[in-house]
């Protein structure tokens, strides 16, 4: 994902799907523009999330985010996004009149196709932009518009003000099916007073980002389940014999007549490509993970999986939560070359 931040200098140039708004939290009501973006994706288009930088403001409570910027990035590039565009906030974009944001911003620096908003988005100066409005100028700039009602949790539209509510009251049952997924806290393990030896119970210290939003003073149950370590040791010699070399993925596409497969081509640092098959369709989809650095075992027997040949095993972390199985394909940094060898 290209990240454009707190810049007006740049100029998309291919045809883009474009979504707008704060996008904190990225809640269920935030996915269902998400998604739209990604159906459009699938006909051509670049997809954009479209939202203004405001960096952090330290000590200021009232401001807290449930995603903080690096929070948020990770996620929408996990989703699959291709651009997000964090638009200086200044007095001269603040004044911006609303059909100037939809021609100068939407139109021509973004290169907009189709535009997906929300019910009462607002934009432009004071706010005077809205739906109509885009709706209005969508045939004069040549991008196709549609609105996306709000999704609704126990009879009420579901919006990030109302999980931050939540969250800061410790409903966090309902706060986390709102977000559709486990409410978060991630920063800097460091060194604290040891105390936690003391009375029997292992602690960690965590310092996190001055602007994410904290849950109330509590005890929370932590619902994940890791699988137990092998009780049997393998020597160094059988472990030497398995090849883990890093893998660009090339091409992924969906094994047809299988809800599971996706079939990856591979660049494994050789002059022939690497086709491997696996059953991660569940979590992920085709698009989101061309162009991903990957480690895969690559001197496994070819196994046939639905008629197709495959020739290895790519590497995930799998876990339980809550019950449920999850998943996440081992991803390195993209400077790492195909066929580095792991050891």
């Amino acid at each position: 994902m290209q990240v454009i931040c707190n810049t007006e200098d740049f100029q998309i140039t291919e045809k883009t799907a474009v979504t707008l708004g704060k996008f904190d939290g990225i809640h269920k009501g935030h996915q269902r523009l998400l998604n739209a973006l990604l159906e459009k994706k699938k006909q051509g288009l670049k997809t954009v999330v479209f939202t203004f930088f405001v960096p952090p403001i330290p000590g200021r409570e009232d401001v807290r985010q449930l995603t903080p910027n690096d929070e948020k990035k990770k996620f929408l590039e996990a989703y699959g996004i291709d651009y997000l565009i964090e638009y200086p906030f200044t007095e001269k974009v603040r004044h911006t009149a609303p059909k100037d944001f939809i021609r100068e911003i939407l139109f021509k620096k973004l290169c907009a196709a189709f535009v997906a908003a929300g019910p009462d988005f607002c934009f432009g100066y004071e706010r005077k932009g809205n739906v109509a409005l885009l709706e209005k100028m969508s045939s004069l700039c040549g991008y196709e518009f549609e609105v996306f009602d709000k999704v609704s949790y126990k009879g009420e539209p579901i919006s990030s003000s109302r999980i931050r509510a939540c969250i800061s009251e410790g409903q966090m049952e309902d706060a986390c099916e709102m977000l559709d997924r486990p409410f978060s806290l991630s920063g800097t393990v460091i060194h604290g007073k040891a105390i936690g030896h003391t009375i029997g119970f292992a602690t960690m210290n965590l310092v996190w980002p001055e602007d994410k939003l904290l849950v109330p003073i509590g005890v929370y149950l932590s619902k994940v389940k890791i699988e137990p370590l092998f009780e049997e040791f393998v020597d160094f010699e059988t472990f030497a014999k398995s090849d883990f070399r890093v893998v660009k993925i090339e091409s992924c596409e969906a094994v047809e007549k299988s809800k599971k497969l996706l079939k990856f081509t591979l660049n494994d640092g050789t002059e022939r490509k690497r086709t491997i098959l696996s059953g991660i369709h569940t979590y992920y989809t085709p698009e989101e993970l061309v162009g991903k650095t990957c480690v895969a075992i690559t001197n496994l027997p070819t196994r046939m999986m639905m008629g197709i040949p495959s020739e290895g095993m790519l590497i995930s972390a799998v876990y339980e939560y809550d019950g449920h199985e999850g998943l996440n394909l081992l991803m390195l940094d993209d400077a790492i070359p195909a066929g580095a060898k792991l050891y």
